[in-house]
């Protein structure tokens, strides 16, 4: 189904909702178990397979967390449900985007931005770790993109906000782009099948795909250009949980810091990571590129993010910055 709805609807909550009943959050391999460190608080964390969510599965690994008081336990997510997942306690925390979480802030869902994990912006590699892609003898210009399909795994999400700041920065109508949702995974088939004709995707998919010379991705990465050196990936939480819980939630920030500093400093441990704990492909795990990391969010920089979300109409109330930043 093909949706191009800006607003974080009520509808795009019940569809959240749908799909946290339907697909129930899986533990990941490998976890601790809950109470099995008494002297430890659990706190239960929401991911999903992206480079990215390494970085704290890491620090579990590696003692971090338990070293700061806290027994983790990862928790598998789709990206339609983290909102939903973590404001109805399914989750105490989630990764998500900073932009899809000042959209959800701004229809009135109580959340709280705890952390910070990374930035659009090229990590100690230099190399790209998303794109806008399209089949080879595709869309080439931002014009040529009008009228087309786009696949995103989330609606009103970075990735589709992205998608249409570049086109209209290369040339091309925004308004006039459809998009839909679809898993990582399937976008590679789904290019190919001309049922989409781009997609917004990440490592470990990206590298994968673009390594089989049948992909080009002609307008750069349109998160860069978007929000270039804004935050990427953010810890949310409830209003309620931030509230009931400060201290777990400094010791979650200390160990996240740490989590972060080892994964620049042993970046073949990130590759593992992601093999052990996702099951991604060794030779793709390796090809996989790690963004800027930085473990900080600030108000100005949700602010800034709020104001390119009401540019492009992409949230209907307020949102202050202040307030969704746990302090």
């Amino acid at each position: 189904m093909v949706l191009s709805k800006h607003a974080f609807s009520r509808r795009a909550v019940a569809i959240g909702l749908a799909a946290t009943a339907a697909l129930a959050a899986l533990p990941l391999h490998g976890q601790a178990q809950s109470g099995s460190k008494a002297a430890l608080k659990d706190v239960r964390l929401g991911v999903f397979p992206i480079t990215d969510a390494a970085v704290p599965l890491l620090g579990l690994d590696r003692g971090i967390f338990e070293k700061h008081g806290i027994n983790l336990l990862p928790t598998t997510l789709s990206t339609a449900s983290i909102v939903q997942s973590t404001t109805s306690g399914q989750v105490d925390l989630a990764l998500n985007s900073l932009q899809h979480s000042v959209s959800a802030a701004s229809a009135g869902l109580p959340l709280s931005v705890v952390a910070g994990l990374s930035v659009w912006a090229k990590g100690a590699a230099g190399a790209d770790p998303d794109g806008l892609i399209v089949l080879k003898g595709g869309p080439k210009t931002g014009a040529d993109f009008n009228g087309k399909t786009i696949a995103v795994v989330a609606l009103n999400s970075a990735d589709e906000l992205a998608a249409r700041v570049t086109i209209d920065r290369h040339g091309g109508d925004a308004n006039s782009l459809k998009f839909t949702v679809l898993p990582a995974a399937a976008m590679k088939g789904a290019l190919q099948n001309g049922d989409v004709q781009g997609a917004v995707i990440h490592d470990p998919f990206y590298r994968s795909f673009m390594a089989t010379g049948e992909f080009a991705a002609p307008l750069g990465n349109p998160n860069f250009q978007a929000f270039a050196d804004l935050p990427r990936l953010v810890v949310i939480s409830s209003k309620d949980f931030a509230g009931a819980h400060q201290p777990e939630l400094r010791a979650f920030q200390a160990a996240m810091q740490e989590s972060i500093d080892l994964a620049l400093s042993d970046p073949d441990a990130v590759a593992a990571t992601l093999v052990k704990w996702f099951k991604t492909p060794e030779a793709d795990a390796k090809s996989s590129t790690l963004p800027k990391l930085r473990a900080t969010v600030t108000v100005e920089q949700v602010a800034a993010v709020e104001k390119l979300s009401q540019d492009y109409k992409f949230i209907k109330g307020d949102v202050d910055p202040a307030a969704l930043v746990f302090q």
